[in-house]
């Protein structure tokens, strides 16, 4: 029996559209296109949002699920700035009233798209509330529906859930958003923290599946040098780590070196800067003698003096300065390796 919908009028379209009951699919059955040789189209709008939902999340999923869906392959996607620019300011207007499916699947209709891509955040308490639908334009019919809740989710866990939503509504099938890490240390009843939470004392048990992308993991013993690095776990992979501490105590004879030679050559610079003065001195005498010789002898004997004490100022200088710039770094760096070391690093 067909039912048509009322009061559903669009100033994009020209004609009624009609519409069919909409049925809601079971929730992940997904409905990917015939195949033909021409891909359906589909239209990807921004989420709608309910409660203290942070605005810019209503574009920014919507661009998520956009990538998503052309990423499957299956569809001619139709984003939202395409939408933007098909319906025009008094589309997007009309669209930002429209509460139920069969509105929206008018207004995709007026698009041309084959099927309409919607979403929707709400905030419910402390609860956070995310859904993904799959809409038949052409019949208004709801071919799959995907929705997840969080207590207070972070942007990543947002993201992560459209991807997998969207992608379970347009294929009926599962995405996996993440991957294997197995982390061998050397030492036991070493801490292990995973993006800043504690995953356990070594020896660990078994690995931990992380979601896709960067993750920081540090291992820590008192005595032993603090390790830390960042890894890019894939989707559906394995990232094997070993990982070796060292001794605090290895480091000491090189951290002593690094503050003898900075020191040695805190004392060159000195004495280097100290030599300047002196043949700097010696330089203005001798041009002194010279400017103030009366005969040929005395001028000669000035001005060999004048340009050996300049040549040796000079010198004195060149050896003052590289010491200087050597001291610099040497005690720059047994600083850092005493802070490192004092912290665990």
């Amino acid at each position: 029996m067909r039912q048509w919908s009322m009061g559903m009028v669009l100033v994009l379209v020209l004609a009624w559209l009609p519409a069919s009951a909409a049925a809601a699919a079971k929730p992940g059955s997904g409905s990917a296109p015939a195949r033909t040789g021409k891909k359906a189209s589909l239209a990807v709008f921004d989420f709608t949002l309910a409660g203290k939902v942070a605005p810019q999340n209503a574009r920014m999923l919507a661009d998520i699920a956009t990538t998503e869906a052309t990423r499957t392959g299956l569809y001619r996607v139709i984003s939202q700035a395409d939408v933007a620019s098909l319906l025009g300011l008094e589309g997007q207007r009309q669209l930002l009233g429209c509460d139920d499916a069969s509105c929206v699947a008018q207004i995709a209709g007026a698009l041309d798209a084959d099927r309409l891509l919607s979403g929707s955040v709400a905030l419910v308490g402390h609860t956070t509330v995310v859904n993904v639908r799959l809409v038949d334009v052409k019949r208004s019919l709801t071919l799959a529906h995907e929705s997840a809740d969080f207590d207070a989710p972070q942007e990543s866990d947002l993201i992560d859930a459209v991807r997998r939503m969207t992608f379970q509504v347009l294929t009926g099938k599962a995405l996996d958003t993440t991957g294997t890490v197995l982390l061998d240390v050397s030492q036991k009843s070493a801490t292990v923290l995973f993006d800043g939470q504690v995953w356990g004392s070594t020896p660990l048990r078994g690995s931990r599946r992380a979601r896709a992308g960067p993750h920081e993991i540090v291992v820590q013993k008192e005595g032993f040098v603090r390790w830390s690095s960042t890894v890019d776990v894939p989707a559906g992979g394995e990232v094997p780590l070993e990982v070796t501490l060292v001794p605090l105590s290895t480091l000491s004879p090189a951290r002593s070196r690094l503050w003898t030679w900075g020191w040695i050559s805190t004392g060159v610079a000195i004495a280097g800067f100290a030599a300047t003065t002196v043949f700097g001195l010696r330089a203005n005498r001798a041009f002194a003698s010279y400017q103030a010789a009366t005969d040929r002898s005395s001028a000669l004997a000035g001005h060999s003096a004048t340009a050996s004490a300049a040549l040796n100022a000079n010198v004195s200088f060149g050896i003052a300065g590289a010491a200087t710039v050597g001291a610099g770094a040497l005690l720059i760096s047994a600083l850092i390796s005493d802070a490192g070391a004092s912290s665990g690093r």
